[in-house]
């Protein structure tokens, strides 16, 4: 063969070779294009879908209980009307009686022109006057205590809540009884300060039963210590001695307190009470804040 024929046959192989090459890389290209369109596609679908984070139950049960605090909050607003509507309707009673009004008067004259004079009067007649002025006082609170016997009417809905309650028991041995409320943590720190509305009936009718369980139990030196827990109002119980049975009988006067409670029931509010795992309310990394 001649050297123009091999570099004829040469030229051709090569041309034959860089166009199936070349055909190869015009597909792959055009494949490439349909991937990178298509995982466009994919990662704005991606984007399109939230993440969802699932809370822990601790955390999932706080954000409960706040829930059913607001709703507390709300229905307080028709409560605190009410209690004014109360006492306005309580002084017009008072002042509809004779005696009663002769009190209220001698009461208040008292505090306005004779109280200020008190410190220069001599002991034994600043003393007498005292002892007869507690005694008005005493008659005007019995009256008071007689006209709001009632509790007030709230219209709405019933709107049922939960509080939640847990016994600290290592080795099996019950050593704490905690609950937690769905009112705010200042019920127990504001005192006199804070508006009575349905946060304060709460916590006082939690508070109640636990003290009467306490007394069926025989132990009246045992105490109701109060605190903060996420924001919301947190009782303990001491159960160290505590006869058996001590825990049942404190859930069963949660109920039958909770249940029967007038205020509550004219403000239409049922307080469920519930037991849960403690882990829920003190894992084990938790500093006990109450």
């Amino acid at each position: 063969m001649s050297a123009a024929s091999t570099a004829r046959e040469a030229a051709s192989a090569s041309m034959s070779r860089r166009a199936e090459l070349a055909t190869q890389i015009a597909w792959l290209e055009a494949s490439m294009a349909q991937m990178g369109e298509r995982l466009a596609a994919l990662r704005a679908a991606l984007a399109d879908i939230p993440e969802v984070v699932v809370p822990a139950p601790g955390v999932v049960l706080i954000e409960g209980l706040r829930a059913d605090a607001a709703k507390l909050d709300e229905r307080s607003a028709r409560v605190v009307s009410a209690l004014a509507g109360r006492r306005e309707r309580v002084r017009d009673a008072l002042l509809a009686d004779a005696a009663t009004a002769a009190w209220v008067h001698e009461v208040e004259q008292f505090e306005s022109s004779v109280r200020p004079t008190l410190a220069a009067l001599p002991e034994g007649y600043r003393t007498a006057i005292l002892v007869h002025h507690q005694t008005v006082v005493d008659k005007v609170a019995a009256a008071v205590a007689a006209l709001e016997t009632q509790p007030v009417d709230v219209e709405g809905d019933l709107l049922t809540v939960e509080m939640v309650w847990a016994v600290d028991a290592p080795g099996g041995r019950p050593e704490l009884w905690i609950g937690v409320l769905p009112v705010p943590e200042d019920v127990a720190t504001a005192g006199s300060t804070r508006v009575e509305d349905l946060s304060t009936w709460v916590a006082a009718r939690v508070v109640q039963a636990l003290y009467e369980a306490i007394g069926a139990g025989s132990r009246p030196g045992v105490d109701v210590a109060s605190g903060g827990h996420e924001g919301l109002l947190a009782l303990e119980v001491d159960l160290t001695g505590m006869p058996e049975g001590f825990v049942a009988d404190i859930e069963e006067r949660l109920t039958l307190v909770l249940s029967g409670a007038g205020d509550l029931l004219g403000a239409r509010v049922e307080v469920v009470p519930r037991r849960i795992d403690v882990d829920l309310l003190l894992p084990s990394d938790e500093v006990d804040d109450v």
